[in-house]
């Protein structure tokens, strides 16, 4: 029986960890005593009236910080303070009524105090099965019970748990049922007489997969409610709400209310939340505010319109309301009006006294106004505003004019066209024009289309003739109102065209766009409407060129260039060219120029690399430098061909520059590889790449654009020339000790901003070692102990108590490595430190004497690292030594001698004396001292510390005669060699992780016979509602170890776990299993199955059980799915019907599991017969042959040809059938060969007789369905039998027969048997052709 799988959420979702209190001085005393609690399982040595309040402040620190859910602390806390409460009154009613101790349960959460008058043993089961069955003790202290608090101090918890029910983060949201679970539902807006709102609460928890979320929190009564009534709307200050109207959750609106809007403050532990609340941060959602409550006729309208939005004096406007975009407010909507008008469309709008109905009439003081009407149903108020100001009765507001051509309607004239003036009123109907008899008209004329316009002198009508005399000039037309000021003209003069003129509406060139080069030629054609006019008189051409694609751009006329084709030229080169044609109305152009203009084989370039990593690594004289140039293929980028026309100028500059004036061109540089030369030394390169355009190795594209500068290559440096960065040495494990070797290695700047690598192979590199001793006013140079080869310097004599250095240099800067230390002699160190294993100055560490303790004696590195040491723990001297006091001075420790070398059991004179370890290497010594003094072995205190270095669980496992953690944990001390300790649950110990009415579960804390009995767990899963069953079933407990007049107090540092009770989980496991249904398609059953199955992945009430599936036979339903949803039997139909067992195994605890068998029938589909036939045959086929007939009892292959033994045909499994399914039958075409079932029997001929042919025969038969068969014949020939074989065989019958007794009496004569005899297996003829048996099976396989 394994545990429920384990959720790292508690039951109602609160996350694990301490909850936040409220009083911080609270927190950190609980926090200081159980500081003090934790030491009872290093030291134990506490007495009983410490250990009662260390208990108390322990149980407070739990139920203040632990994994309590809220929820479930709210619920229970009146009842654990009414239990404390009647503790400390001294028990009232807590007596049976014969006077005797009430025999109740304590709560492990509510330690009980000893009865007054009764036996102070005698406890109960700390259980979290329920909150109920504390016990009500009297408050005096009894002196037997060493960890049960005072009763005042516990109610203090209680309070202290209370205070932390909400998170700083509580919302309180206006809904319209009680504590809903989705705290995204708000209830808001207009309100209507019989609604009702609820103040939920909500807070937010840790959850471990989804991270935080939002969950509604019940009210454990606790909790008051005001709600506040106001009448301003959707504000958020609480000052607008002055009426109290209801004290409770809820709030139902009545008819008093109507107006009204509404808040509700919910005050919790003297802190006041308000609603609706923001969604992040403190204060109220002005967006959701409840109402207005509304009245008979009252409503939310959406808004009003008007029947005119250009109004004159006299008219009459009308205001209509609707409550939608399209439906009007009913007739019975209470809707009041306001009218205002203001000069100005936007704001200053000033009420027209006494109009408040729906209609208004104009009036001459309206006159230059806009209109502005509001309308309220009570709920909010929506406007209508004019689009124009009230004009005099006739006048007219132009908003725009135009001129067209009477012949077609189109804005193209010519000389002989009628052109006419229209006009459009603001705040007109769409597509209408003013009568023209309202309106004043000049027409004017200019030679430009933006020069200046002269009035036609006598053409103020609404059209206008076009003459001779208005040919290639542009008109606009005037237009006034005669009643008012409105004035305007068509705003961009159209031009008259001469006569013959042609309406060029579309010209395109051939190519149309892209890259043109020298030589080539470009056609344009020109087109008005459909037909081709490129040829036409009226038509001239004009060529452009720019620097853009499109042809808007290219306004630079091409001389001589002015018919319809182009020959491009050299001259063109990188522009782009456009065509334009004139017929009369202006000139006409494509949307895309041609180009650029390029030579042949130029490409269009994108950027230029180097081969290889010269920015790198440097560029130095004599180097090659070679090019890698990419050219823009559309979208694509690529390298460039050979045959791509493409010239190279490499160039220098005396600094690190992108910019071209800083570059001059190295004489000669002119290819696409450059070997650097000697008299630029010094100097940065740089080489630029010209084809259609330029690119240079010191720019490259940008990612978002434009270009990006890059370093030029530089500067060049000679030959074996290296910046160097530093000196690290190649060989970091050596010290600085006579012997040693210091191998240097040189490192020069890398890729990396701070990172550095060994110098290249080819530097010009320069060392040289040096020694300074302590008085020594400068360094040394040395010669001696120096390698050539690797520049390592081998530590002589000579150097003893002097520190050293080397220097290197490559043609460039110098650099150098000082050791941090001196050299000491052979076999000398000097010491890094000295550890030790177990680390005994480690908090954690406590020895106790007779444990072994390894001291490690570590020695500076030569590069003088802090961190990392080198092992010399064999070359050094290794003393222990103990004193009372860790800080005392060095004569006060005393040397233990039978603790000598770097490994050694700890003495038993260190006991109670602080241990230390000193490492000594010549004149170096290091120590270290233990934080911890030395537990005497065999103690209390060292059975204590020995359970704590084993932190083994005490789990008690499932029994049905029941279990006890006191045993469990004896067994653990007497794996430790504590075999005389006494163990015992101690009185109040027990506190259980989480608790839940459903569970059942239990530690006995009595102070009898049954301390440390388990009432094992057991809870329905599908009555559990939280996220950490495991924590239901887990405990601290509180051990007391006594041996003699010494006790000692442990808790266990992992909690104790209670095993499920596996009876009770089986049975509830039986029983969801045989409540799975299956679920088939319309129209099956278990009897007939031709669709897929659904297969529940879950079981139980609540669908708390998981489910797998297996099949019987996966060919014909095979359960596919993940276990994540429902999974699918997928079915595949067979020709004749199969039977299926389908075995629903239902678990939730590892181990423990319920299963239930679904027999179905999947029937056949007659479709598939012949395809069925198919295949079998091909089985069949594949099976029948004459290498799978074997002689029976052996693997030898029958002999076709001349069979001489018994046969063993092919098994169902051979022939790659299912035996469930199918029938295999075998025969012969002779009684020669006899079968039954898979084995032939052979009839051989007499001697003398000729050999006989057969024919052997497979069938296999569907055993459902009989059209699904198939056969196959072989040939075979049986030989006769051989006269001599059968004299061998009648011989050694004989030499059997007469042999019989001898071989059965094992050697006893046959008149005396007084033994077993010795039964044989077979009686045969040796090598020597004497009669022999064989009494075991291994002789008579061997003997065939």
């Amino acid at each position: 029986m394994g545990v429920l799988k384990r959720d790292m959420r508690d039951d109602v979702g609160q996350p694990l960890g301490n909850v936040p209190s409220l009083d911080n001085r609270r927190q950190m005393d609980m926090f200081e005593d159980e500081c003090q609690r934790a030491s009872w399982r290093r030291h134990g040595a506490i007495a009983r009236g410490v250990a009662k309040r260390g208990l108390v402040a322990f149980l407070a620190f739990a139920m203040a910080f632990g994994t309590t859910p809220a929820q479930l602390w709210a619920e229970g806390a009146e009842g654990i303070a009414e239990a404390v409460a009647q503790a400390a009154t001294g028990g009232e009613g807590a007596a049976a009524d014969d006077g005797t101790a009430a025999d109740t349960g304590a709560n492990s959460a509510a330690a009980s105090a000893a009865d007054d008058g009764a036996d102070a043993d005698q406890g109960a089961n700390a259980s979290a099965a329920n909150g109920a069955g504390t016990a009500a003790d009297n408050a005096t202290e009894s002196e037997s019970s060493p960890a049960v608090s005072a009763a005042s101090e516990q109610k203090n918890a209680v309070a202290a748990a209370s205070a932390t029910t909400l998170s700083s983060e509580a919302k309180v949201y206006i809904q319209d049922s009680k504590d809903m679970d989705n705290s995204y539902s708000s209830k808001y807006g207009a309100l209507s007489v019989g609604d009702t709102l609820w103040a939920n609460m909500y807070d937010e928890v840790e959850d471990d997969w989804y991270g935080t979320s939002t969950e509604s929190v019940a009210n454990p009564g606790t909790w008051t409610y005001t709600w506040l009534a106001g009448t301003v709307r959707a504000s958020s200050n609480v000052a607008d709400y002055t009426e109290v109207v209801g004290y409770e959750q809820s709030l139902t609106i009545t008819d008093a209310m109507v107006g009204k809007y509404f808040i509700c403050k919910v005050t919790v532990d003297g802190k006041d939340y308000f609603g609706p609340s923001v969604s992040y941060g403190s204060g109220i959602n002005a967006n959701n505010i409840p109402g207005p409550v509304l009245g008979a006729g009252q409503m939310e309208l959406n808004s009003v319109k008007l029947n005119s939005d250009t109004p004159s004096i006299g008219d009459t406007l009308t205001a209509t309301p609707y409550i939608s975009y399209y439906q009007q407010a009913p007739a019975d909507a209470k809707v009041t009006y306001a009218w205002s008008a203001s000069t100005s469309q936007y704001s200053g709008f000033t009420k027209i006294e006494g109009e408040t109905g729906a209609s208004l009439v104009v009036g001459d003081d309206l006159e230059g106004k806009y209109i502005r009407v509001e309308a309220t149903a009570g709920v909010n108020t929506v406007s209508k505003t004019t689009s124009s100001k009230v004009k005099q009765a006739g006048a007219v507001e132009l908003s725009a004019v135009s001129i067209i051509n009477t012949k077609d309607g189109t804005s193209v004239f010519t000389v002989g066209d009628t052109a006419k003036a229209r006009a459009r009123e603001k705040g007109g109907a769409s597509g209408a024009f003013v009568d023209a008899s309202k309106l004043n008209y000049q027409w004017q004329c200019s030679d430009t289309k933006s020069g200046t316009y002269a009035d036609i002198a006598g053409a103020t009508g609404e059209t206008l003739e076009l003459t001779d005399a208005l040919g290639g000039k542009y008109l606009k037309c005037k237009v006034s109102s005669k009643i008012g000021s409105s004035s305007m003209a068509n705003n961009t003069g159209a031009l008259v065209a001469a006569t013959g003129s042609i309406n060029v509406t579309s010209v395109t060139m051939s190519p149309t766009s892209g890259k043109v080069e020298v030589g080539s030629t470009i056609t344009a054609t020109a087109k008005a409407g459909s037909t081709d006019v490129t040829t036409d008189s009226h038509v001239t051409w004009q060529w452009y060129k720019g620097t853009s694609s499109y042809a808007s751009s290219c306004n630079t006329p091409i001389e001589n260039a002015t018919g319809n084709t182009l020959t491009v030229t050299a001259a063109l080169k990188g522009y782009y060219v456009v065509a334009k044609a004139n017929g009369g109305y202006g000139e006409q152009k494509p949307y895309y120029a041609a180009g650029p203009v390029s030579v042949a084989g130029q490409v269009e370039l994108y950027d230029v690399q180097f081969e290889g990593s010269p920015a790198t690594n440097g560029v130095r004289v004599g180097d090659t430098l070679k090019t890698k140039v990419r050219k823009k293929d559309g979208s694509n980028y690529h390298y460039i061909d050979r045959t791509d026309n493409v010239t190279y100028q490499w160039q220098y500059a005396n600094s690190s520059s992108s910019y071209d004036s800083a570059y001059t061109d190295i004489p000669g540089a002119t290819e696409a590889t450059y070997t650097v030369d000697a008299a630029y030394a010094g100097k940065y390169l740089r080489v630029k790449v010209t084809s259609e355009n330029t690119v240079s190795s010191t720019q490259k594209k940008s990612s978002y654009g434009g270009a990006q500068s890059v370093a030029p290559l530089g500067p060049v440096t000679l030959k074996g020339q290296y910046k160097l960065a530093g000196i690290e040495l190649a060989d970091k494990n050596v010290t600085l000790s006579v012997g040693s070797k210091i191998t240097p290695s040189v490192q020069v700047p890398d890729s990396w901003s701070g990172s550095t690598k060994d110098v290249p192979d080819d530097a010009e590199l320069t060392m040289a070692w040096y020694a300074k001793g302590e008085g020594d006013a400068d360094w040394t140079e040395l010669t001696d102990g120096i390698d050539k080869t690797d520049g390592s310097l081998t530590l002589t004599d000579a150097l003893v108590g002097k520190k050293i250095k080397v220097t290197a240099s490559a043609l460039d800067n110098t650099v150098e490595w000082v050791s941090s230390d001196s050299v000491t002699a052979a076999g000398e160190y000097s010491l890094l430190r000295v550890t030790t294993t177990p680390q005994i100055n480690s908090e954690s560490t406590h020895l106790v004497s007779g444990d072994s303790v390894k001291a490690t004696a570590q020695a500076k590195r030569a590069d003088g690292s802090a961190t990392n040491g080198i092992d010399v723990t064999g070359q050094a001297t290794v003393a222990w030594y103990a004193a009372d006091d860790a800080k005392a001075p060095a004569a006060d420790w005393t040397l233990l001698s039978d603790m000598s070398g770097a490994e050694a059991t700890v003495s038993a004179s260190a006991a109670g004396k602080y241990l230390k370890a000193v490492a000594t290497s010549g004149s170096s010594t290091v120590e270290l001292v233990s934080t911890n003094k030395v537990i005497a072995a065999g103690s209390l205190e060292a059975a204590v510390q020995k359970l704590n270095n084993a932190n083994k669980q005490i789990a008690v496992d499932y029994s049905a005669k029941g279990g006890n953690v006191n045993d469990v944990l004896k067994a653990q001390l007497a794996d430790l060699g504590f075999t005389d300790v006494d163990v015992k649950v101690s009185k109040g110990g027990v506190l259980f992780k989480a608790k839940d009415a459903k569970a059942t579960v239990g530690i006995s804390d009595a102070q009898d016979k049954t301390n440390g009995d388990v009432t094992f767990f057991f809870i329905d899963p599908n009555d559990y509602t939280g996220y950490n069953i495991d924590g239901l079933r887990s405990a601290d407990v509180v051990f007391e170890l006594s041996r003699g007049d010494e006790t000692e107090y442990y808790q266990p540092n992992k909690t104790v776990q209670v095993a499920w009770d596996e009876a009770r989980v089986q049975e509830l496991l039986d029983s969801a299993s045989e409540q799975i249904a299956i679920g088939y398609a319309s129209g099956d059953s278990a009897e007939s199955v031709t669709s897929n199955l659904t297969l529940p992945y879950r079981a139980g009430s609540k669908s708390k059980f998981e489910v797998e599936w297996k099949s019987s036979d996966r060919d014909a339903i095979w359960p596919s799915g993940y276990g994540w949803s429902d999974y699918t039997g997928k079915v595949t139909r067979a020709s004749s019907d199969r039977e299926v067992t389908l075995t629903a195994t239902v678990s939730f605890v590892s181990g423990g599991h319920g299963a239930h068998d679904f027999t179905v029938t999947v029937k056949g589909d007659p479709e598939k017969v012949a395809a069925d036939k198919k295949a079998l045959q091909e089985k069949v086929d594949a099976a029948f042959t004459y290498d799978n007939i074997k002689y029976s009892g052996t693997d030898a292959v029958a002999n076709k040809d001349g069979l001489t033994d018994d046969l063993q045909m092919p098994r169902t499994s051979a022939l790659g059938v299912d035996g469930k399914y199918y029938k295999v039958e075998y025969s012969a075409s002779t009684d020669d060969v006899t079968f039954n079932g898979y084995k032939g029997t052979v009839f051989r001929p007499e001697a003398g007789k000729g050999a006989v042919s057969t024919k052997l025969t497979c069938t296999v038969t569907d055993k459902n369905n009989a059209e699904v068969t198939a056969t196959k014949t072989l040939d075979f020939t049986v030989t006769p039998q051989d006269q001599a074989d059968l004299d061998n065989e009648l011989k050694l019958m004989e030499a059997a027969k007469a042999g019989y007794a001898e071989a059965i009496l094992d050697g006893q004569d046959a008149a005396g048997v007084t033994a077993n005899m010795h039964a044989f297996q077979k009686a045969y003829l040796d090598a020597d052709g004497k009669l022999a048996w064989s009494f075991d099976k291994a002789t008579t396989d061997a003997v065939g």
